[in-house]
């Protein structure tokens, strides 16, 4: 199959490779051209309860801190020891390209939302490091079979928050 790229089409023109930055006007840089050919289609949403109207079902703390439900929010919470991490499974198929999308709501130090291979934040391999550290998004290509979403705050040394919403 050949692959089909119209550079007047800015919805699918990013500033950046990784999709966070959308092209907005013809004078700016293109690092990201999406493959028309293939209908731009997005595929299932794969997070489970990312809106987390009245729970966090679905979601697994990770260390020592604390994952729980705030007026329709996840808010993570270190111990003072580890960061507080919460993280969802998701099925991907190896060299699939994926889009993370999130809102930090709130937070002491800054939130964060990473793809790891592993259910916590150290190993993020499958997305070559991506995470976000503000409202918006990021694209990565799964190299495993299985990848974790992973919602956290930034420290693990004080007592502090973040809170998530619109996980997709």
């Amino acid at each position: 199959p050949r692959a089909y790229y119209d550079r007047t089409n800015l919805a699918t023109l990013f500033q950046n490779s990784t999709g966070i930055t959308p092209v907005t006007a013809g004078s700016q840089p293109i690092g990201l051209g999406l493959d028309q050919s293939q209908g731009l289609v997005l595929g299932p949403d794969l997070a489970v309860n990312g809106t987390f109207d009245t729970n966090i079902s679905g979601w697994n703390n990770q260390f020592t801190g604390t994952s729980s439900w705030d007026s329709g929010a996840l808010k993570t919470t270190s111990s003072g020891v580890n960061a507080g991490e919460a993280s969802q499974p998701i099925a991907t198929a190896i060299g699939a390209s994926y889009r993370v999308l999130c809102k930090i709501t709130g937070a002491t130090t800054g939130g964060r939302v990473s793809i790891a291979s592993l259910p916590y934040g150290g190993n993020v391999s499958d997305g070559t490091g991506y995470q976000l550290d503000f409202d918006g998004q990021f694209v990565f290509t799964a190299t495993g079979t299985t990848s974790y979403i992973v919602c956290g705050n930034q420290s693990g040394v004080d007592t502090v928050y973040a809170l998530f919403d619109d996980i997709s």
